[in-house]
């Protein structure tokens, strides 16, 4: 069995995929001092050893020093001689890979390039180039568990059972700004008239305790969510309302602003498959992560994303905003982190708004490279042609 030799940098992803395809008993990183790295060694080996037996070693070397990283991959390949023995140029600096490359060709030895991208495994050896596609695909699981975190809770079975998911998401589709109008009623009368159960007895319209906003629900849209069955026994006597939520599930769907939006990316992206436009390898929604699973503390870091997508062993990330943004940064800056930490260098983030962005948010996101958008007749297609790899201009954080 082979010897591979890696170069370790932010990029996990393609060592685990040159790993799993060639399966060596024995793996070689090269890599900086800094403790990143270090623990970077350390997350691909936990991974690996799930999957393949072998054993490793680690060295260090200047990532910037050319002849540092060439007298090393020279001493490595002279030692290897006699043995299979593969390098791969896909992670490191530019230096680490040039000075990489040019080691195994001084002795014809083979080195290999993960092109993602692409979906192939590129070789080189002397003059020779060749390129033949990958088999392994890298789940959301594998992204979450090669980092050291945990999936605390999602909603993908929720999403694929519960029918009234998609009857509500039709419906604040084609009347999203009666919907915003209900959506505040409902937690008016929570804040204003609370009770414990799932009745609501409450005047039809009223004005907040500031006098300043009058709040009243969209008629036809209660009527519509009684017919649906997520509210029932409405009455209207005179300036009065009466109706109970269906159960707390209901109450749970009606008073988030955002949860049809989700739904309906997530089944977006069912459709495109079924009707054969897409193929992904795995597909999750309302995945909630705990980051700290590795190092358990009292308080744990963690976060939501709305959509995740992994295709080619690509990581996309997808969050998704009905309401108004008072905090751009804010939220473009969270799923970009939150990708990139996840997907290293394979990562692609979006966010998916109602409304269209303004010329300050459309600027900060083709800075932090989050894809842009706007609910409309075209998202289908957009989303597909974004998830399929076909990209606008160029793209900062490959």
């Amino acid at each position: 069995m082979a010897t591979i030799v890696s170069l370790v940098s932010d990029q996990i992803a393609p060592i685990i995929l040159g790993a799993l395809h060639y399966k060596p008993s024995h793996m070689v990183f090269i890599r900086s001092g800094s403790e990143k790295y270090a623990q970077n060694v350390e997350r691909i080996c936990g991974y690996l050893k799930q999957e393949l037996a072998f054993t490793y070693e680690e060295h260090i070397v200047d990532p910037y020093n050319f002849e540092n990283v060439l007298a090393k991959m020279r001493g490595l390949s002279a030692s290897f001689a006699d043995k299979p023995f593969l390098c791969n140029i896909t992670g490191g600096t530019k230096v680490m890979a040039l000075a990489a490359f040019q080691a195994m060709n001084e002795r014809g030895m083979r080195s290999f390039y993960i092109d993602t991208d692409n979906s192939r495994l590129m070789t080189f050896q002397e003059t020779k180039v060749e390129a033949e596609p990958f088999d392994p695909r890298l789940t959301v699981d594998d992204f979450v568990n090669i980092i050291g975190a945990t999936i605390d809770s999602e909603q993908t079975p929720w999403f694929q059972n519960d029918k009234r998911l998609a009857a509500l998401g039709n419906l604040i589709f084609r009347h999203h700004q009666e919907w915003q109008q209900t959506n505040r009623y409902f937690h008016a009368v929570q804040r204003y008239f609370p009770t414990e159960s799932l009745e609501v007895s409450a005047p039809f319209q009223f004005t907040d305790p500031n006098g300043k906003i009058r709040i009243r629900p969209d008629i036809v849209l209660l009527q519509e969510l009684n017919r649906l069955n997520l509210v029932t026994n409405l009455r209207l006597k005179g300036r009065h309302v009466e109706f109970r939520y269906a159960d707390q599930t209901a109450k749970m769907m009606l008073f988030s602003l955002g949860l049809w939006l989700e739904y309906h990316v997530y089944e977006t992206i069912v459709r495109l498959q079924e009707q054969g436009v897409l193929h992904t390898d795995d597909l999750r929604a309302g995945v909630v992560l705990n980051w700290d699973a590795a190092q358990p503390s009292e308080h744990p870091v963690v976060n939501e994303i709305d959509v995740m997508v992994t295709k080619g062993s690509k990581l996309f990330c997808i969050s998704c905003k009905a309401g108004d943004i008072k905090d751009t940064a804010k939220v473009l800056n969270e799923i970009e982190l939150y990708s990139r930490r996840l997907g290293g260098i394979y990562y692609y983030p979006a966010l998916v708004l109602v409304h269209p962005p303004n010329r300050l948010m459309r600027k900060r996101a083709e800075l932090t490279n989050v894809k842009l958008f706007v609910l409309g007749e075209r998202f289908p297609e957009e989303l597909a042609a974004w998830l399929m790899g076909k990209r606008e201009g160029k793209e900062g954080n490959r």
